[in-house]
């Protein structure tokens, strides 16, 4: 590194255990509803998004191809999460947007979200960054485990 302080090597640990238990977490709720991990980022997207998103701009947020999120989008469809409607702006495509199963989905994610983040949150006045880190990520492991043993409740 040049001038610029190194990054010490825990927090880099802890950001990686971080993303790692994200990665899990992800997984653990995908399964508890009979979802793929793909189908459960785009929910994410769409909740993010204030009027829905096109499918071009799913696959570009996704950095995946129109093949691969047409076969996601069939099975959100199908399972009542999302809906296709017409793009007001070009008639010629459409827009993804999430249906009430889908939002309600998304109210659950971010209930065991909130939990996890109370679980991290004790007293962390005197936390540093990387301790911080490291109660996220042990937080969001046990959720994915919690979800992974009970199946999602």
């Amino acid at each position: 590194m040049s001038a610029e302080r190194a990054i010490p090597t825990a927090h880099i640990a802890n950001l990686r255990a971080l993303l790692l238990a994200s990665q899990r977490f992800r997984q653990a709720i995908a399964d508890s509803h009979d979802l793929g991990v793909r189908e459960v980022v785009v929910l994410g997207h769409l909740a993010a998004a204030d009027a829905g998103l096109t499918p071009s701009q799913l696959a570009k947020r996704m950095l995946i191809g129109s093949g691969t999120l047409t076969a996601v989008l069939d099975r959100l469809v199908a399972g009542d999460y999302a809906r296709r409607v017409p793009n007001p702006q070009d008639r010629r495509s459409s827009v993804v947007e999430l249906t009430e199963s889908g939002e309600n989905f998304v109210q659950l994610v971010n209930e065991q979200l909130e939990a996890v983040l109370t679980a991290a949150a004790t007293d962390t006045t005197a936390d540093s960054p990387v301790t911080h880190l490291a109660r996220l990520a042990n937080a969001l492991d046990e959720r994915a485990d919690h979800h992974a043993a009970a199946g999602g409740d």
